[in-house]
């Protein structure tokens, strides 16, 4: 089966430098056997910094399945709308983002 979503999100951020953010590493599944398991991802009312959040958006790419992504209250910016749309152009599985809550986005 390969590695766990654990392991691959554990290894995106080491790719970008910031440490797992435990709510997110707790709610993965611990077997490989449930890669495809995830349609949603809520993040809702957690704060990634920019590095964080472009670690999620790396793992992305390993949740075949995934459809809806909320992000609401997390302090989003700009900056991170501009790398979610990078990444959105590349996704063909996610059809609903949710992003209230998040002031500092124009």
């Amino acid at each position: 089966f390969g590695p766990s979503l654990r392991d691959v999100y554990c290894r995106c951020c080491e790719h970008v430098s910031c440490r797992p953010n435990s709510y997110l590493f707790n709610k993965l599944p611990r077997s490989s056997r449930f890669t495809e398991a995830i349609e949603e991802l809520d993040l809702s009312s957690n704060y990634l910094g920019h590095q964080g959040f472009q670690a999620i958006l790396n793992f992305l790419e390993y949740l075949p399945k995934i459809q809806t992504l909320i992000f609401n209250d997390m302090s989003l910016d700009n900056e991170d709308i501009s790398h979610l749309c990078e990444c959105m152009e590349k996704n063909t599985t996610v059809h609903t983002i949710y992003l209230r809550a998040n002031p500092k986005i124009s």
